[in-house]
């Protein structure tokens, strides 16, 4: 698998395994994960999963946007899916990515933890991954469900506005160097599709 900022230079990734990307309100979160699916377009099998907030003509237009040609027909899947992800987590050597998931009815946050784990469970034997993308409150680390979106993924991402943070990683790359609480400052062109001028942030 290939994830926008090099992240596999310093995270190892596990098939049967999930990426969380937790993003702040337009902080880039979706680019984050359309990137992710044109880098793998042509490696595995790609299935998004995806609520299509904005609708159809938004996604063709974002995608239409990028600086990495889309052949036609593209050589991934869409799904239109809101609920129920795991159940579409069927084939094996396929990377999903899920655009997103939230609380069912808009309330029940502490559902999206046990969606996760039935995500997280489905993959087992598969060597399939997902990338799953989930909404979080400006300025926290944590997505919207709190701790229990941590427990099973082998990468935990925090997007802000041109932020992103390695909240945790379970296997470093380089075990004398953990990317725990590494992240980047980055601007992103191409309606929120490609991430420019990323460097290094030593902050908070």
């Amino acid at each position: 698998m290939i994830l926008p900022f090099d992240l596999r230079k310093y995270v190892f990734i596990y098939p049967d395994t999930e990426v969380v990307v937790a993003g702040a309100k337009s902080a880039g979160k979706t680019g984050f994960l359309y990137r992710t699916v044109v880098l793998n377009m042509n490696r595995v099998n790609v299935e998004l999963l995806s609520n299509l907030e904005g609708g159809l003509g938004m996604l063709k237009d974002r995608f239409n946007a990028m600086d990495i040609e889309i052949p036609r027909p593209a050589p991934f899947k869409v799904r239109f899916v809101t609920e129920h992800f795991h159940q579409y987590i069927k084939h094996s050597n396929t990377l999903y990515v899920i655009d997103y998931i939230d609380a069912p009815d808009g309330a029940d946050f502490y559902m999206i933890g046990a969606q996760i784990k039935q995500i997280d469970r489905k993959l087992q034997g598969l060597n399939s991954n997902a990338v799953i993308g989930l909404q979080k409150p400006m300025g926290r680390d944590v997505a919207f469900g709190g701790e229990q979106t941590l427990k099973a993924p082998t990468l935990y991402l925090a997007m802000d506005s041109q932020k992103l943070k390695i909240v945790d990683a379970k296997v470093p790359t380089d075990k004398t160097l953990h990317p725990k609480n590494m992240a980047w400052t980055f601007t992103y062109q191409d309606e929120g599709t490609r991430f420019d001028n990323i460097q290094p942030y030593y902050g908070d």
